[in-house]
């Protein structure tokens, strides 16, 4: 549903912030990922909550929870978008790609993710992490920051965009699609409610745009055109 740039203003918005206290991973995208707060040690001294995975979650399931999967786990991530057909070998990146990175702190093939924010060469890219640092290449370092890499890159995954209007079809009431689909649970998600999501555009979902739309200042038609579609922030 979301543009990579729409992806991207929201990555960038969350630049700065950092989990408290320092060195917990007690941090906003942790609570929303296990929906509660969590703390390194807390409930043992083994509970670790790395939230690198959780950010990138949390910026694209503000948008629509099916882009990319729920998961902590770099090495999930990046396997899921490997088994959709979606993995991207470096060289041929875009902005709003998946990047998964592998640092030499374990044995996993990889261990640490971010959203491309700028492409400068094959191996020479700008991107949005969470739980990294300023300070060289760590990636465990408690904020949120725009980070230049040129190392350390094992590929990309690239969710599936709307990437122009070509791709925004309009949809109203008696549609059946999975656009509908994905417009109903992102109501859902953000308090618009349209009861079952089921991918048929009836009179609960057209409610459902309506207020929508009018949160957003547009004309309440029901009806899902550009506009609406490009509202989405």
């Amino acid at each position: 549903m979301p543009t990579p740039n729409q992806i991207i203003t929201l990555a960038k918005s969350q630049v700065g912030i950092t989990e408290y206290p320092p060195n917990s991973n007690n941090v906003v995208y942790n609570t929303a990922y296990y929906g509660h707060n969590v703390c390194d040690g807390v409930p043992n001294k083994n509970s670790k909550y790395p939230w690198c995975c959780a950010f990138v979650w949390w910026v694209f399931n503000q948008f629509q929870p099916c882009l990319v999967p729920k998961t902590a786990s770099c090495m999930t991530m990046g396997q899921w978008f490997k088994d959709h057909g979606q993995w991207i070998e470096p060289g041929s990146q875009r902005v709003g790609d998946v990047v998964f990175y592998k640092f030499n702190t374990n044995k996993r093939w990889t261990n640490h993710v971010g959203i491309v924010d700028e492409v400068v060469g094959k191996n020479d890219i700008y991107a949005f992490e969470g739980n990294t640092s300023q300070k060289g290449s760590q990636t465990n370092g408690g904020a949120v920051l725009r980070k230049h890499r040129k190392a350390n890159i094992v590929g990309y995954g690239r969710p599936k965009y709307v990437v122009s209007e070509k791709t925004m079809p309009t949809l109203r009431k008696g549609d059946r699609n999975e656009n509908v689909l994905n417009w109903q649970k992102f109501l859902n998600m953000n308090g618009f409610y349209c009861g079952a999501e089921d991918g048929i555009f009836g009179k609960n979902t057209e409610k459902a745009v309506k207020e929508y739309q009018l949160s957003k200042g547009l004309v309440p038609d029901g009806i899902i055109g550009s506009k609406t579609w490009n509202s989405v922030r």
